[in-house]
């Protein structure tokens, strides 16, 4: 599983929202929950103002997991802050990399203003794209955390399109559950396209349906038989498939979507900037995104952003 969560910062309250999530995740994984901070060449911050400013994270993070370590059977949350100076999406990718079984956590907006270094299709977009760990997107809205109970995770929610690649993180999705007791729903959104299916295409509609719940009980029943507790939803739309995933997600007690960046229907490519960043963006319920992209995607990827 994951032995690190790491945890970018840049010294806004919004960016500090992702510790309450990861120290959560850190109580009942048992992992390592590392604050970094990664300070720009004209930062005029001192070196000593930082140390004491992720410091107190750490004191505070202590403090409010204590009551989670009981119930999970963890003794102490182990936490450590690295500060580093550079480009910040190159250095928390770098990093990652050196720290092995680990997986970025952070919120899709840091500072706040026209100046911003942590928007969501800046740095946080170049990390996803870029990274060859998992990463956990937390939108804010301000300073306020996404809207979801504290605690054990109740419900995960794994949306999938029938293709190889959203089910690319199914071992995430199974370790995860596994390791805090949650279970799991996945979730198909079947965009019935008015011009495909006309009235008279009833019969084919029907066996599209037919063959989707197959297809969801075949993952259900690996799970189950894994001792996971699973179901599925079959969900119909015309609209956007990413309204319909936000909507359930918010109507259930999900406290956690992990979705492939890469996935494909016949209807839709489920790439960052499509659905899945539609999902984060307009949604409040923690994103945890696997990607793995080729070399040559992840080159293209990291170079700087124009945005």
């Amino acid at each position: 599983m994951w032995n690190k969560i790491i945890v970018p910062l840049d010294g806004s309250a919004n960016a500090e929202v992702a510790i309450s999530y990861a120290q959560d995740f850190a109580a009942w994984t048992g992992s390592e929950l590392i604050l970094l901070f990664v300070r720009e060449p004209d930062d005029t911050r001192s070196e000593n103002v930082l140390k004491c400013y992720l410091g107190s994270l750490v004191e505070k993070a202590k403090e409010e997991i204590a009551p989670l370590l009981k119930k999970s059977g963890n003794k102490e949350l182990n936490v450590r802050v690295e500060l580093l100076t550079g480009d910040p999406a190159e250095a928390i990718l770098d990093f990652a990399e050196k720290n092995p079984v680990s997986k970025i956590m952070l919120s899709a907006r840091g500072q706040s203003g026209s100046k911003a270094r942590w928007p969501l299709g800046t740095v946080t977009d170049r990390i996803v794209n870029a990274s060859t760990v998992p990463v956990t997107i937390i939108r804010t809205e301000g300073s306020k955390a996404a809207l979801r109970p504290k605690g054990r995770l109740e419900y995960i929610l794994a949306p999938v399109d029938g293709s190889k690649e959203s089910e690319a993180s199914l071992t995430y999705i199974k370790e995860m559950a596994s390791l805090v007791g949650a279970d799991v729903i996945f979730v198909y959104v079947l965009n019935i396209d008015l011009s495909i299916y006309g009235a008279s295409d009833i019969k084919q509609l029907e066996k599209k349906r037919t063959k989707i719940k197959r297809y969801l009980e075949k993952l259900v029943k690996q799970l189950k038989n894994d001792g996971i507790n699973a179901r599925y939803e079959l969900l119909e739309t015309i609209g956007l498939v990413s309204e319909s995933i936000r909507k359930y997600a918010e109507e259930q007690p999900v406290g956690l979507i992990i979705m492939s960046t890469h996935g494909h229907s016949g209807f839709r490519r489920w790439v960052m900037g499509s659905v899945t960043s539609r999902v984060i963006r307009e949604g409040n319920t923690p994103c945890l995104l696997y990607t793995s992209p080729s070399p040559r995607d992840r080159t293209r990827s990291r170079m700087p952003s124009s945005a």
